[in-house]
């Protein structure tokens, strides 16, 4: 089933995932009318695609959670998961080789991709390791990063989507905001993050999510916003959606905070 050509798309406000495939599906068929076809869905990116974090995992390396945001939608709305190959660690140079399982059936595509090109990770754990000054230093890196180098690499990567899937609705998902600095700071094994460092991390997710907004829409694709949901449940939250650091140094993600992700 072919959804509505990109060209008469606009962004709209934004909208969870699950809310804006509820408005990509039409109503439906009356009673007696033939059942209306299967939306053929695919799902590329890096670790927020591929539900890193939210155990347990597919077997192999690229830590696709069997609870990600993709398997969470699928069967929703007519939706029938086709091809999950989004990748934790993957870059936007990586999606011209996920692309390849999309082809001219393909009617729905999410993607989320842009963090790993700007070194956005490193940046978070020099926050949280070294001192305030040396977290602004890095999260400026990202910053510049993320204006000179990544608008580029968004189109490079969204262009092959063009090209594959080219009567598809595309979804693309932007970052949560790690933390929530009116709860005060972050104290950890590995140090403290101050709420002032924690506010340089989300102003600068909040550059990255306004970068990736933009590029989607010059290639006319759907924006879903997921900052609002997460805000006020933060790391250092009282009631934390992200878990924080782990024993190995790496953020995790509740279940049930997926699972809130994806619902309308």
């Amino acid at each position: 089933m072919a959804l509505t050509p990109r060209a008469g798309r606009s962004i709209g406000s934004f909208v969870t995932l699950a809310a804006a495939v509820a408005t990509l599906v039409p109503a439906a068929a009356p009673a007696g009318a033939a059942a209306p076809a299967p939306i053929v869905y695919d799902a590329l990116g890096d670790s927020s695609a591929s539900g890193a974090g939210v155990l347990p995992y597919d077997p192999g390396p690229r830590a696709r959670s069997v609870s990600a945001p993709a398997r969470l939608v699928d069967g929703r709305k007519r939706i029938v998961l086709n091809d999950f190959v989004a990748c934790g660690g993957a870059k936007a140079m990586d999606i011209p080789g996920q692309v390849t399982a999309l082809d001219t059936d393909t009617d729905l595509v999410t993607v989320s991709v842009g963090g790993n090109d700007i070194s956005w990770i490193e940046a978070v754990a020099t926050c949280i390791l070294a001192d305030e000054a040396t977290c602004k230093g890095a999260v400026n890196r990202s910053r510049t990063a993320v204006l000179q180098s990544l608008p580029g690499l968004l189109d490079t990567a969204y262009s092959s989507i063009d090209r594959d899937a080219p009567n598809a609705r595309v979804l693309v998902t932007g970052y949560a905001r790690l933390f929530s600095p009116e709860y005060g700071d972050y104290v950890t094994p590995y140090g403290t993050v101050t709420a002032a460092e924690q506010q340089l991390m989300n102003d600068g997710a909040h550059l990255l999510n306004s970068v990736i907004a933009a590029r989607a829409a010059a290639h006319g694709f759907t924006v879903v916003e997921v900052t609002k949901r997460f805000d006020g449940h933060g790391i250092n939250a009282p009631e934390p959606w992200l878990l924080g650091l782990g024993p190995s140094c790496a953020l995790r993600t509740r279940y049930s905070a997926v699972r809130r992700w994806c619902r309308p």
